[in-house]
């Protein structure tokens, strides 16, 4: 299957946090999560989770869905972030940026980890070519997220230049039509 197919067949779009809720997961038999920081958690080069999303994870970690962080930003900021994450949030895993996405071997090192296929294993990431390939390589599950976190007083270049490139990637690659809705029967 190409990865056009792929996005079109077995993937989602999501546009909000609030959607992302634990019945969905169970009704798409996702019991793992391997989410992006940049865009998906919080807006480029935040240091902690947004704290709208903060009940959202609470709740997925209560209800036992396994979740793990990796991003590909390596920098000084990345330790500040594997920190706080390894002292707030114990119950998620943070992931060695290195491989880079969108290797698979983070998502199939966590099927390991958690007794899991890689199937029941989502991506969340608001990047086309490096969650959705790391998805599409492992064979697991995309959600493509379309509304990426943005503080709009923080709209440096890095933001600037990350827009072009998710533009980039929608004309190069279609994303998923499927919207994940929190609906009982939507997603089957």
């Amino acid at each position: 299957m190409t990865f056009q197919k792929y996005l079109l067949l077995q993937s989602w779009s999501v546009s909000s946090w609030e959607l992302l809720t634990p019945m969905s997961f169970d009704k798409n038999e996702i019991a793992g999560l391997v989410l992006d920081f940049d865009g998906v958690l919080a807006h480029a080069d935040a240091l902690e989770i947004h704290a709208n999303i903060e009940p959202i994870l609470k709740e997925l970690l209560a209800r036992n869905i396994k979740i793990a962080i990796h991003s590909n930003n390596r920098g000084s900021i990345a330790h500040q972030r594997k920190r706080y994450i390894e002292s707030v949030w114990r119950e998620i895993v943070w992931m060695n940026p290195i491989p880079l996405k969108p290797s698979p071997l983070t998502i199939e090192t966590l099927a390991h980890m958690w007794d899991l296929r890689t199937q029941q294993i989502a991506m969340i990431d608001d990047r086309l070519c490096t969650g959705g390939f790391a998805a599409y390589a492992a064979q697991s599950r995309f959600i493509y997220f379309s509304h990426p976190l943005i503080d709009k007083n923080f709209f440096a270049y890095k933001e600037l230049g990350m827009r072009f490139v998710r533009k980039v990637e929608k004309i190069i690659y279609q994303p998923p039509r499927r919207q994940w809705c929190a609906q009982e029967d939507s997603n089957l």
